[in-house]
């Protein structure tokens, strides 16, 4: 009887799998994926079928600018746990559109022409653990309560959003555990930009970046507060515009791996001579990267603690 209900599932499967191979979309089986590139929302809509417990759906190219009403339950995909949105003119998203999209854990969203994001929009992916905005050159801005709620989400990346000006004082307040902050590339951003304690005193941060932003010039001490978890931390500005590091910048995290300051402007007289006094680890050395800057023509005093490895 169990052999006949494993046959009777399997068949189910595969009968499901042949079902999805009629639609406009690729299937992969094997990774448990439907890839839609280069099909319209509508065919999708119309003629695609996806087999039920899903993992990932990725829609490239689909001409969406935004989702029929009830999409995700309309085509089955109530447990669905990695969503891509990428290439689409996405110009309306709201709440309504994952409210049938209970499980989801990754959700990335790149190159739309999203000018704005609704506040609530994540609040019925409770169990968000990453989130990526990529790419979305007319996004002007973040609202502050768009990560509340979200206690699963570990991994937040805002990548080459070249005109979001500034991050909210209260963003990244709703994560209880978030371990990656990315926020590299988004050319419009200022050392005013950043928020005073912008990790919010996190215990769980271990990756921090804030690189290739040319309009970020000064490195400031208010940035990082109490950042006291067991991680080892890794923060990187490398590729930006930093000619100043204020005086205590790194003194509010209590265990670094290392610090990347690659090309960027530096000069010895941008860098405070006791910068790194309060990081060095004697028994783990802290490693501290400083190539590519030109002006930096000596080895700065700062480096000259024992507990610090500086690469220049």
């Amino acid at each position: 009887m169990i052999l006949l209900c494993l046959g009777l599932v399997s068949a189910q499967i595969s009968q499901e799998w042949e079902f999805c191979h009629t639609g406009p979309c690729q299937c992969n089986h094997g990774d448990n994926e439907v890839v839609c590139e280069d099909v319209t929302i509508t065919d999708i809509y119309l003629w695609q079928h996806f087999p039920a417990n899903l993992n990932r759906v990725v829609l490239r190219n689909n001409d969406i600018d935004k989702f029929p009403p009830n999409f995700f339950s309309a085509k089955r995909l109530e447990n669905l746990v990695q969503l891509f949105i990428d290439d689409n003119p996405l110009t309306e998203l709201d709440a309504r559109d994952f409210l049938t999209a209970p499980l989801l854990q990754f959700l990335q969203l790149e190159n739309s022409q999203l000018t704005e994001l609704p506040e609530d929009l994540l609040m019925h992916l409770q169990n968000l653990q990453t989130l990526r905005l990529l790419n979305n050159n007319l996004l002007k801005s973040l609202p502050d309560c768009l990560l509340y709620g979200l206690k699963y989400l570990t991994d937040i990346r805002l990548e080459h959003n070249h005109m979001i000006s500034h991050i909210p004082r209260r963003f990244f307040w709703g994560p209880e555990n978030i371990n990656y902050i990315s926020l590299n590339n988004n050319s419009a951003l200022t050392s005013d930009s950043i928020p005073y304690d912008v990790c919010h005193s996190s215990n769980t941060i271990a990756h921090f970046r804030l690189a290739y932003s040319p309009k970020v010039t000064i490195l400031k001490n208010t940035w990082f507060k109490n950042l006291n978890g067991a991680s080892k931390v890794i923060v990187g500005f490398h590729g930006s515009g930093i000619q100043t590091i204020e005086r205590g910048a790194f003194d509010g995290i209590s265990n670094v791996d290392s610090v990347n300051l690659n090309a960027n402007d530096l000069s010895a007289e941008g860098i405070p001579d006791d910068l790194f006094n309060h990081i060095a680890n004697v028994e783990d050395p802290v490693v501290v990267y400083m190539r590519s800057n030109p002006r930096l023509t000596s080895y700065p005093p700062a480096c000259n603690v024992e507990g610090v490895t500086c690469d220049i």
